[in-house]
């Protein structure tokens, strides 16, 4: 990619940001890859500054949409992008929306896709037990309600033949 004439400084090389990269991936969860694509914010002191590269997967915490939590995910690292006028941009839209991005905590050096993989199976083993439990639960709740139908029916019938 060639940078646009304002990205040049007076060498022509490119503009650097001075204090960020801004890194954008997307979370890795029990159905896979996520749709949507956010923004990390990757200070000039972290120890991850230098040696982060896409497809890397990374430590941080969930967010969806403007839900924030504690919770660590999954990131895998789409694009890193250290151009000035990039970063500034994206700097301004964290600034808009309130809050600040999220922050990498750790690079997984030894993260195979083999683990992505059992995340999804157990996932699916889970949501398949679940639909199954909740199955029950709903024909022992119409089991209940039958009976009690069955319990009104015959005590208007006791009521009926008392008359």
């Amino acid at each position: 990619m060639i940078p646009r004439k304002n990205e040049l400084n007076i060498k022509g090389t490119k503009m650097r940001h001075p204090r960020y990269k801004i890194a954008r991936g997307t979370y890795l969860s029990g159905v896979g890859q996520e749709d949507k694509d956010y923004y990390f914010k990757i200070p000039v002191v972290s120890p991850y500054y230098e040696t982060i590269q896409i497809d890397d997967i990374c430590v941080t915490f969930e967010q969806n949409g403007s839900f924030i939590s504690s919770v660590p995910g999954l990131v895998r690292i789409e694009s890193i992008s250290s151009s000035f006028y990039t970063v500034q941009n994206i700097l301004r839209f964290e600034k808009a929306q309130g809050f600040p991005m999220m922050p990498i905590i750790e690079i997984l050096e030894d993260f195979d896709i083999y683990h992505l993989k059992k995340i999804i199976l157990s996932w699916e083993n889970y949501s398949k037990e679940m639909n199954v439990l909740q199955d029950d639960i709903y024909a022992e709740l119409e089991r209940q309600k039958l009976k009690k139908q069955e319990n009104a029916q015959q005590q208007l019938n006791l009521f009926e033949m008392g008359d």
